[in-house]
């Protein structure tokens, strides 16, 4: 009679992964009333089932509340909050302070800037040695310049006003995030990120506060 219903209460108490969210004190005094009135042996042992499951619950919200009340824990959220309001240079004096590097770095000196040219300068560009004139090479460099200059331009112009980052890009992605990484860098615009849902907007103008590198994920 009473088997579908310690049954539900079993479910609650395992599929939930909030222990907080599972209503303890309700569902034990429904299975204190239920348990003068089963009859079957198969009912009995849900009812028990279901007194173990809810301890298990109790002692998960015990663990919580002890490991976020001992002096280890940070709230993510109030890092977060924290990391937006430092400022370039406190956050790589955190950085200095805090790195402890665990591999070896090789800085690139001149010996190895020497060594690169050398084996580069040996080498035939796809196995042919095509010469360009330096003439040349400005009117192709002025050319892919003028050219970038108009699509830069013709992007700016499409952001009227605040547009939501990933609708702005989603019908060329990685071409119009590179221009607007650009047009970002430039200060022709500025990008904003709300901390707390990490929705980017595009602003059509340049941000009045300091500038701040920042990874997007496009694809």
């Amino acid at each position: 009679m009473y088997r579908d219903e310690l049954i539900k209460i079993l479910q609650i108490c395992r599929e939930q992964e909030d222990p907080f969210k599972v209503n303890v004190v309700d569902l034990l005094e429904r299975v204190r009333k239920i348990f003068p009135l089963i009859k079957t042996e198969e009912e009995i042992n849900l009812d028990l089932e279901a007194l173990l499951s809810l301890s298990d619950v109790v002692l998960k919200q015990e663990d919580i509340v002890e490991h976020k009340t001992s002096l280890l824990y940070v709230d993510a959220l109030l890092v977060l909050l924290k990391l937006e309001k430092m400022s370039l240079k406190e956050l790589a004096d955190s950085l200095r302070r805090n790195w402890k590097p665990i591999v070896e770095a090789r800085g690139i000196n001149i010996n190895f800037l020497l060594t690169a040219l050398d084996y580069w300068g040996s080498k035939e560009l796809l196995g042919k040695d095509i010469p360009i004139p330096p003439e040349r090479e400005v009117e192709i460099s002025m050319e892919l310049s003028e050219e970038l200059e108009k699509e830069l331009e013709r992007i700016k112009g499409e952001i009227k006003g605040e547009v939501d980052y990933h609708e702005f890009i989603k019908e060329d992605p990685l071409r119009r995030a590179y221009l607007i990484s650009i047009l970002a860098t430039r200060g022709d615009i500025s990008l904003r990120k709300d901390p707390m849902t990490e929705k980017i907007t595009i602003l059509p103008h340049p941000s009045a506060g300091e500038k701040v590198s920042m990874v997007i994920e496009v694809i």
